[in-house]
């Protein structure tokens, strides 16, 4: 007995198990000759280093990274004007109250559709940080392993020296094999875990581009909501212009209602040509009273502007038309109402 050992008992080395495990694909082939291994024919086994893993926090800065470049980014090209396509008609123009309320329900799909891609980034980054757990206990076995084998070649230099231990320098052998055994074993699993991160990876940058895609859209949409309520505060100003030519005209119509007044005193023998003036100015009021209507429908809604716009100066060209004749027809009544003086 040398140091410990028995000559005639194999020792059984630290780590081996009792029993051979059934061959596997990562398994090491074991050589077909009984020949014990010389001191200067056995080899290192080759230590292949790990690969360094992104981590959870490198993923979130590098998502933040993103984010804050497509909000730094500048507005987009402006987009063209919206246009309502319907089967069998003629594309109609998108008025602003439609392309408001438009804007605001795709606003709303995009923050939901934001939310599902963040839940998904979340769920992404959990399944990352589970593999690096899993990366981290295949770490742990890989090093104590490694240190086995450290052993292991410093307990086979030893029995190198001593002929008579061939029998525990095969055990050796048989153990460093065994060691080679689990360390294929752990880079296969090693490898297929890097597989699997590299899947999340991929579906991350899925999710990004993505998300990228979602922004753009969401600049483009709040792009044409800012469109909308500038030509929302077009119309409101031309309303209020409106609303003051019917004020003026208001006024034009007081003033002609005073002179009426004053002149139905002095017009009795002139019933014909006071008729008419009645008549006119009824259909003027009448004219105006629309006007009104229309003024107010005008203020509630911006719909079909233009051609409320139309309508509304083409009333007001013959209001102001009848006008010019209510005008004409006084002067020549007060004319004549002289002349009748006069005689």
């Amino acid at each position: 007995m040398t140091d410990g050992f028995d000559e005639n008992v194999p020792q059984k080395m630290p780590g081996t198990k009792s029993q051979r495990s059934p061959r596997r694909p990562w398994d090491v082939k074991p050589s077909t000759r009984t020949k014990v291994a010389h001191p200067q024919e056995t080899e290192d086994v080759p230590v292949k280093p790990l690969k360094s893993i992104e981590t959870k926090e490198d993923t979130k800065r590098r998502v933040k990274e993103i984010l804050k470049e497509l909000t730094d980014q500048p507005d987009r090209d402006k987009a063209a004007p919206s246009v309502i396509e319907r089967p069998g008609a003629e594309p109609e123009i998108m008025t602003a109250t439609d392309s408001s309320m438009l804007i605001e329900e795709e606003s709303r799909d995009v923050l939901a559709e934001i939310d599902t891609l963040e839940a998904g980034l979340e769920s992404t980054l959990a399944m990352q940080d589970q593999v690096e757990e899993e990366l981290g206990r295949v770490r742990e076995e890989y090093d104590e392993l490694l240190n086995a084998k450290q052993e292991l070649e410093a307990r086979i230099e030893t029995l190198r020296t001593i002929e008579e231990l061939e029998s525990n320098l095969k055990a050796a052998e048989e153990e460093n094999r065994l060691a080679m055994e689990r360390t294929g074993e752990l880079e296969y699993r090693l490898q297929e875990t890097e597989g699997k991160l590299e899947t999340l990876r991929e579906d991350l940058n899925a999710v990004t581009a993505k998300l990228n895609e979602t922004t753009r859209e969401k600049d483009k949409l709040s792009h044409d909501l800012e469109r909308s309520m500038e030509e929302v505060e077009l119309y409101q100003d031309e309303v209020r212009s409106l609303q003051e030519q019917n004020k003026n005209s208001q006024n034009t119509i007081g003033e002609l209602k005073e002179e009426r007044d004053g002149l139905n005193s002095q017009l009795q023998t002139l019933t014909e040509e006071k008729a008419e003036v009645d008549a006119a100015l009824e259909k003027t009021e009448h004219e105006l009273a629309e006007e009104r209507q229309k003024t107010k429908y005008l203020e509630t809604s911006v719909e079909n502007y233009a051609v409320i716009k139309a309508t509304l100066e083409s009333d007001l060209n013959a209001a102001r038309s009848a006008l010019t004749g209510i005008r004409q027809r006084l002067n020549r009544a007060n004319a004549k109402f002289r002349k009748n003086q006069e005689e």
